[in-house]
């Protein structure tokens, strides 16, 4: 009984098991009031923060590694354009089947989409649990939170980027198309093959899947695909017999009271496959080869164009010829009657002739600002030689020649080649290092001449050869050779106005004058020699002065000499 009442008392009374546990309690009670002031903290510091943030990006939101927490809608704007211009410039390679193009994701249309990128920095928070935002907020302390990138394309935008390598690695299809048969009376068809042509939506397909991957370095591997015929044999097959039908038809043509059947064999080629105006094929009539044929069947010549032109006045003033305009076979209205006729048996048509206009007019040489004479040259030659008649002949040919701005000027490419039927005659020539003769011998004294008047002209000179030999009566190092086809001598007109060649001769010497607006003029500045071998290397220094701002650059001519007819370098 006495120890029954003591452990009742004991128990009653809390003993020493009751002290151990109200110990605990106050020990557990520091650690949780620490923790919940530690949260009440954060959670004041993270509402103060939102509080005074508001309409700002979040804490520790990074764009491609760029730190725009709390940044102003403004701000992040001007930042997200700072790397949308980064990426534009990141390095693309295309390698294709015939080459390769060194280019830019941003030449390509690929580009940063700058709005989704700079909503999705705004929005950072948007999808975070409304509790869990403060831990989120003091987590991004230390650790930054990236925004993900993403692109958008433009395949328009790559178009003059990939033009010159789809030229490369074009090939056209080649379109269902109609010929004579082998019995001369019926017509063939030959079938459409396909073609092929590089794959730009799948370059451009590429680069943004690369982009969006975040490659800063890209490689691709563009494909070609087949471009098929516009029109397909089946469709062909049916013109064709069409075709056939109208081939068994006559019809007799008539224009300036003159008047012939057109043989089958004629016929048949003039007919061919087009396009519909529905954008279907149709059998259609070769306007151009019935201009051709019919003023040679009938014996009708046409008026030839004349085209506006320059000329120089007494005064030494450029003046403009006005062009005047021609004739020519067959008004295209007249010539779509031949197929309407075959189609309905009827077995004459009327053809017309067409006024042809004058490319150049008047409205043109006013545009050229072809105004004063800016350059000369003059070469002397013997008098009387065979090489004097060549000379003159080219100097007539060229005469009067306008290179409008920005375009080439090719000698041979104007002129053509010497012949007799033009009116050159033999003389002697330098070839191969060494004098023979040949018909146009000489013209290379014109080339000197007008090398020179380009030259101090100011003008570009792309292509050009110095004679292999020296010869005394041209400037020594400053003078061009030429040949047919080559060597060829090429002037380039780099001034905004047009420049006109205006040829003059005597006796004993040729003359080239440039006209056109002072913009640039050029002088020879320096002249060095050095031996190579047998031979001389000579570099011609020319300092250009543009009269607008005063600025000069300078450009080099070479020569390479040999010492004597024969030897060569």
């Amino acid at each position: 009984m006495f120890f029954r009442r003591r452990r009742r008392s004991r128990y009653r009374h809390g003993g020493p098991w009751a002290h151990s546990r109200g110990r605990a309690k106050r020990f557990l009670w520091v650690p949780l009031s620490v923790i919940g002031g530690v949260l009440a903290i954060v959670l004041i510091a993270w509402a103060i923060d939102s509080k005074l943030h508001t309409d700002q990006v979040a804490r520790g939101v990074t764009i491609d590694e760029r730190n725009v927490s709390s940044e102003s809608p403004a701000q992040l704007r001007s930042d997200v354009a700072d790397v949308a211009r980064s990426w534009a410039g990141v390095p693309v390679k295309v390698n294709t089947p015939k080459g390769s193009l060194d280019t830019t994701l941003g030449d390509l249309g690929v580009a940063l989409d700058q709005p989704a990128v700079a909503a999705r920095a705004m929005a950072a928070d948007d999808g975070v649990f409304v509790l869990a935002r403060p831990f989120v907020w003091i987590a991004s302390l230390f650790v930054p939170r990236a925004v993900p990138l993403t692109f958008a394309a433009d395949p328009a935008k790559a178009t003059s980027t990939l033009a010159d390598i789809e030229a490369k690695n074009r090939i056209d299809a080649v379109e269902p198309a109609f010929a004579p048969a082998a019995d001369l009376v019926s017509v063939a068809m030959t079938p459409g093959q396909n073609g092929e042509a590089l794959d730009r939506d799948g370059i451009v397909t590429a680069a943004l899947d690369a982009a969006n991957a975040g490659q800063r370095t890209i490689i691709i591997g563009a494909k070609t695909v087949a471009l098929p015929p516009k029109f397909d044999d089946v469709t062909a097959q049916k013109v064709l017999a069409q075709a056939n039908q109208m081939a068994k038809k006559s019809v007799s043509v008539y224009l300036n009271d003159k008047s012939i059947k057109v043989d089958t064999k004629t016929l048949l080629t003039w007919l061919k496959l087009g396009p519909a105006p529905d954008g279907t094929v149709d059998l259609q009539i070769d306007e151009a080869k019935v201009s051709t044929d019919v003023p040679k069947l009938l014996g009708i010549t046409a008026i030839p164009v004349t085209q506006a032109g320059f000329a120089v006045g007494f005064d030494g003033k450029p003046v403009i010829l006005d062009g005047k305009p021609g004739t020519k076979c067959c008004s295209p209205e007249s010539i779509q009657k031949i197929p309407a006729a075959l189609k309905a048996g009827t077995q004459r048509v009327d053809l017309e002739m067409a006024l042809a206009m004058p490319e150049r007019d008047r409205a043109w040489a006013e545009s050229m600002k072809i105004e004063t004479k800016v350059a000369e040259f003059t070469t002397p030659h013997a008098c009387c030689e065979p090489r004097v008649m060549n000379i003159q002949r080219i100097a007539d040919t060229v005469r009067g020649a306008v290179i409008p701005p920005g375009e080439t000027f090719s000698l041979n490419g104007y002129v053509g080649q010497r012949t007799r039927e033009k009116g050159y005659v033999e003389a002697p020539v330098i070839y191969n290092a060494t004098m023979s003769t040949d018909i146009g011998g000489g013209v290379s004294q014109f080339a000197v001449t007008t090398f020179n008047a380009a030259f101090f002209a100011g003008l570009d000179i792309p292509e050009y050869q110095m004679h292999s030999e020296y010869i005394s009566r041209y400037p020594y190092g400053r003078e061009a050779t030429i040949s047919w086809e080559k060597p060829d001598l090429k002037i380039k007109n780099n001034t905004p106005f047009g420049v006109m060649l205006w040829t003059s001769y005597t006796g004993t010497s040729i003359t080239v004058a440039v006209y056109s607006t002072p913009w640039v003029k050029g002088e020879q500045t320096n002249q060095t020699k050095e031996q190579k071998g047998p031979c001389t290397a000579v570099t011609t220094e020319r300092t250009r002065t543009y009269y607008l701002d005063n600025r000069t650059e300078v450009d080099n001519f070479h020569a390479l000499y040999q010492p004597a007819n024969g030897v060569k370098c």
